[in-house]
Protein backbone atom coordinates (compact mmCIF):
# COMPACT_ATOMS: atom_id res chain seq x y z
CA UNK A 1 0.00 0.00 0.00
CA UNK A 2 1.41 3.36 -1.02
CA UNK A 3 0.66 6.77 0.45
CA UNK A 4 0.97 10.00 -1.50
CA UNK A 5 1.33 13.57 -0.32
CA UNK A 6 -0.84 16.18 -2.04
CA UNK A 7 0.53 19.68 -2.39
CA UNK A 8 -1.59 22.42 -0.81
CA UNK A 9 -1.43 24.64 -3.88
CA UNK A 10 -1.28 22.28 -6.85
CA UNK A 11 -2.26 18.77 -7.91
CA UNK A 12 1.35 17.65 -7.74
CA UNK A 13 1.76 14.35 -5.88
CA UNK A 14 4.76 13.03 -3.96
CA UNK A 15 5.11 9.49 -2.73
CA UNK A 16 5.58 9.13 1.03
CA UNK A 17 8.21 6.51 1.74
CA UNK A 18 8.32 4.49 4.94
CA UNK A 19 11.47 6.17 6.26
CA UNK A 20 10.11 9.72 5.92
CA UNK A 21 9.50 11.67 9.12
CA UNK A 22 6.27 13.62 9.45
CA UNK A 23 8.12 16.80 10.45
CA UNK A 24 10.04 16.70 7.18
CA UNK A 25 6.87 16.25 5.09
CA UNK A 26 4.93 19.18 6.46
CA UNK A 27 7.10 22.11 7.53
CA UNK A 28 4.00 23.99 8.67
CA UNK A 29 0.54 22.92 9.75
CA UNK A 30 -1.44 22.30 6.52
CA UNK A 31 -4.97 23.74 6.13
CA UNK A 32 -7.53 21.46 7.75
CA UNK A 33 -9.91 21.80 4.79
CA UNK A 34 -7.43 20.25 2.35
CA UNK A 35 -6.86 16.60 1.51
CA UNK A 36 -3.34 15.78 2.60
CA UNK A 37 -2.79 12.04 2.01
CA UNK A 38 -4.14 9.70 -0.66
CA UNK A 39 -3.76 5.94 -0.10
CA UNK A 40 -3.18 3.88 -3.22
CA UNK A 41 -3.62 0.09 -3.05
CA UNK A 42 -1.45 -1.68 -5.60
CA UNK A 43 -3.21 -4.14 -7.89
CA UNK A 44 -1.46 -6.91 -9.80
CA UNK A 45 -2.76 -8.89 -12.79
CA UNK A 46 -2.02 -12.60 -12.34
CA UNK A 47 -2.22 -14.78 -15.45
CA UNK A 48 -3.81 -18.01 -14.22
CA UNK A 49 -3.90 -21.33 -16.04
CA UNK A 50 -5.48 -24.67 -15.19
CA UNK A 51 -3.06 -27.58 -14.94
CA UNK A 52 -3.25 -29.80 -18.02
CA UNK A 53 -4.82 -27.10 -20.22
CA UNK A 54 -3.05 -25.57 -23.26
CA UNK A 55 -0.78 -22.69 -22.26
CA UNK A 56 -2.71 -20.18 -24.38
CA UNK A 57 -5.91 -20.66 -22.34
CA UNK A 58 -4.78 -18.59 -19.36
CA UNK A 59 -6.92 -15.82 -17.91
CA UNK A 60 -5.73 -12.69 -16.04
CA UNK A 61 -7.20 -11.98 -12.61
CA UNK A 62 -6.62 -8.58 -11.02
CA UNK A 63 -6.17 -8.60 -7.25
CA UNK A 64 -4.78 -6.25 -4.61
CA UNK A 65 -1.33 -7.19 -3.36
CA UNK A 66 -2.70 -6.74 0.16
CA UNK A 67 -5.16 -9.62 -0.22
CA UNK A 68 -4.26 -13.22 0.51
CA UNK A 69 -4.14 -16.45 -1.50
CA UNK A 70 -7.42 -17.68 0.00
CA UNK A 71 -9.22 -14.70 -1.56
CA UNK A 72 -7.51 -15.41 -4.88
CA UNK A 73 -8.87 -18.98 -4.75
CA UNK A 74 -12.41 -17.64 -4.32
CA UNK A 75 -11.96 -15.37 -7.35
CA UNK A 76 -10.61 -18.28 -9.43
CA UNK A 77 -13.50 -20.53 -8.40
CA UNK A 78 -15.99 -17.84 -9.48
CA UNK A 79 -14.18 -17.12 -12.77
CA UNK A 80 -14.11 -20.77 -13.90
CA UNK A 81 -17.59 -21.63 -12.70
CA UNK A 82 -18.93 -24.36 -12.96
CA UNK A 83 -15.59 -26.22 -13.33
CA UNK A 84 -14.86 -26.00 -9.59
CA UNK A 85 -18.46 -25.97 -8.32
CA UNK A 86 -18.09 -29.44 -6.76
CA UNK A 87 -15.29 -28.38 -4.38
CA UNK A 88 -14.73 -25.63 -1.84
CA UNK A 89 -12.14 -22.93 -2.47
CA UNK A 90 -9.69 -24.40 0.04
CA UNK A 91 -9.44 -27.60 -2.02
CA UNK A 92 -7.88 -25.68 -4.88
CA UNK A 93 -4.12 -25.92 -5.12
CA UNK A 94 -2.32 -22.87 -6.48
CA UNK A 95 1.31 -22.98 -7.54
CA UNK A 96 3.43 -19.93 -8.32
CA UNK A 97 5.12 -20.13 -11.72
CA UNK A 98 6.93 -17.51 -13.80
CA UNK A 99 7.30 -18.54 -17.43
CA UNK A 100 6.27 -17.26 -20.89
CA UNK A 101 3.08 -18.84 -22.31
CA UNK A 102 4.98 -20.41 -25.20
CA UNK A 103 7.27 -22.45 -22.94
CA UNK A 104 6.63 -25.87 -21.44
CA UNK A 105 5.16 -25.39 -17.97
CA UNK A 106 7.32 -26.85 -15.21
CA UNK A 107 7.28 -26.34 -11.47
CA UNK A 108 8.52 -27.83 -8.21
CA UNK A 109 5.33 -28.70 -6.34
CA UNK A 110 6.94 -28.93 -2.90
CA UNK A 111 8.36 -25.40 -3.25
CA UNK A 112 5.73 -23.59 -5.31
CA UNK A 113 2.44 -24.30 -3.52
CA UNK A 114 0.86 -21.09 -2.21
CA UNK A 115 -0.73 -21.12 1.27
CA UNK A 116 -4.15 -19.61 2.00
CA UNK A 117 -2.88 -16.96 4.40
CA UNK A 118 0.06 -15.87 2.23
CA UNK A 119 -0.25 -12.26 1.10
CA UNK A 120 -0.21 -11.78 -2.68
CA UNK A 121 2.63 -9.29 -2.29
CA UNK A 122 4.74 -11.83 -0.37
CA UNK A 123 4.58 -14.19 -3.36
CA UNK A 124 4.60 -11.92 -6.42
CA UNK A 125 5.58 -8.40 -5.33
CA UNK A 126 9.15 -9.11 -4.32
CA UNK A 127 12.57 -8.93 -5.95
CA UNK A 128 13.04 -12.71 -5.85
CA UNK A 129 9.96 -13.44 -7.99
CA UNK A 130 10.70 -10.73 -10.59
CA UNK A 131 7.11 -10.24 -11.80
CA UNK A 132 6.64 -10.01 -15.58
CA UNK A 133 3.10 -9.05 -16.74
CA UNK A 134 3.43 -11.18 -19.90
CA UNK A 135 4.31 -14.40 -18.08
CA UNK A 136 2.10 -17.10 -16.57
CA UNK A 137 1.95 -16.64 -12.81
CA UNK A 138 -0.45 -19.15 -11.26
CA UNK A 139 -1.11 -22.82 -12.05
CA UNK A 140 -4.44 -24.14 -10.75
CA UNK A 141 -4.87 -27.74 -9.64
CA UNK A 142 -6.69 -29.75 -6.98
CA UNK A 143 -6.01 -32.81 -4.85
CA UNK A 144 -9.46 -34.09 -5.85
CA UNK A 145 -8.41 -34.37 -9.50
CA UNK A 146 -7.10 -37.45 -11.24
CA UNK A 147 -4.62 -37.12 -14.07
CA UNK A 148 -5.42 -39.24 -17.12
CA UNK A 149 -2.99 -39.70 -20.00
CA UNK A 150 -4.98 -39.71 -23.24
CA UNK A 151 -4.09 -40.72 -26.77
CA UNK A 152 -6.58 -39.43 -29.35
CA UNK A 153 -6.69 -40.28 -33.06
CA UNK A 154 -8.75 -38.11 -35.39
CA UNK A 155 -9.60 -39.79 -38.70
CA UNK A 156 -10.35 -37.11 -41.26
CA UNK A 157 -10.63 -39.66 -44.07
CA UNK A 158 -9.91 -43.36 -44.46
CA UNK A 159 -6.38 -42.48 -45.54
CA UNK A 160 -5.70 -39.47 -43.34
CA UNK A 161 -5.51 -39.46 -39.54
CA UNK A 162 -3.96 -37.24 -36.88
CA UNK A 163 -2.77 -38.33 -33.46
CA UNK A 164 -2.42 -36.25 -30.28
CA UNK A 165 -1.37 -37.18 -26.76
CA UNK A 166 -2.34 -35.06 -23.77
CA UNK A 167 -3.01 -35.10 -20.05
CA UNK A 168 -6.53 -34.55 -18.73
CA UNK A 169 -7.17 -33.44 -15.16
CA UNK A 170 -10.55 -34.82 -14.16
CA UNK A 171 -12.89 -35.59 -11.27
CA UNK A 172 -15.89 -37.87 -11.20
CA UNK A 173 -18.09 -34.81 -11.73
CA UNK A 174 -16.21 -33.54 -14.78
CA UNK A 175 -15.96 -36.77 -16.80
CA UNK A 176 -18.58 -36.08 -19.46
CA UNK A 177 -18.77 -36.47 -23.22
CA UNK A 178 -19.34 -32.74 -23.61
CA UNK A 179 -16.17 -31.87 -21.67
CA UNK A 180 -14.14 -34.49 -23.53
CA UNK A 181 -15.30 -33.07 -26.87
CA UNK A 182 -14.38 -29.57 -25.68
CA UNK A 183 -10.96 -30.88 -24.71
CA UNK A 184 -10.44 -32.50 -28.13
CA UNK A 185 -11.39 -29.26 -29.88
CA UNK A 186 -8.34 -27.62 -28.31
CA UNK A 187 -6.02 -30.18 -29.89
CA UNK A 188 -7.70 -30.76 -33.26
CA UNK A 189 -8.42 -27.49 -35.08
CA UNK A 190 -10.47 -29.41 -37.67
CA UNK A 191 -13.19 -29.92 -35.02
CA UNK A 192 -13.75 -26.21 -34.32
CA UNK A 193 -16.49 -25.82 -36.94
CA UNK A 194 -18.21 -29.14 -36.23
CA UNK A 195 -21.21 -29.24 -33.87
CA UNK A 196 -20.63 -31.29 -30.72
CA UNK A 197 -23.51 -33.63 -31.49
CA UNK A 198 -21.85 -34.44 -34.82
CA UNK A 199 -18.58 -35.54 -33.20
CA UNK A 200 -18.59 -39.30 -32.60
CA UNK A 201 -16.08 -40.83 -30.19
CA UNK A 202 -14.91 -44.43 -30.11
CA UNK A 203 -12.98 -46.25 -27.41
CA UNK A 204 -10.23 -48.57 -28.58
CA UNK A 205 -9.22 -51.65 -26.57
CA UNK A 206 -5.94 -53.53 -26.98
CA UNK A 207 -5.21 -52.25 -30.46
CA UNK A 208 -8.67 -53.11 -31.81
CA UNK A 209 -9.06 -50.82 -34.83
CA UNK A 210 -12.85 -51.11 -34.89
CA UNK A 211 -13.46 -49.28 -31.61
CA UNK A 212 -16.50 -49.10 -29.34
CA UNK A 213 -18.88 -46.17 -29.86
CA UNK A 214 -19.12 -44.05 -26.68
CA UNK A 215 -22.85 -43.43 -26.17
CA UNK A 216 -22.98 -41.98 -22.65
CA UNK A 217 -20.95 -40.39 -19.85
CA UNK A 218 -20.98 -43.67 -17.91
CA UNK A 219 -18.79 -45.29 -20.57
CA UNK A 220 -15.99 -42.85 -19.69
CA UNK A 221 -15.74 -44.02 -16.07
Amino acid sequence: MKRYLLSDTTCFVNEILSYFQIKDIWKENPPKSNIHVVVKVEVVALNCIISGYPSDTYYPIEISVERNVGELKSMIKKRWKPLFSHIVSNELKLMAINIPPNQVITYEEDKCVMKNLDKIKSVFANSIYNYNPDHLHVMISSDTWKEVHCKAIYKKTIYEEHEKQFQWKITHATVTLVKLKDKLRKYFSELHNIAKQSINLYRIHDGNTQGEFIRSDSMLE
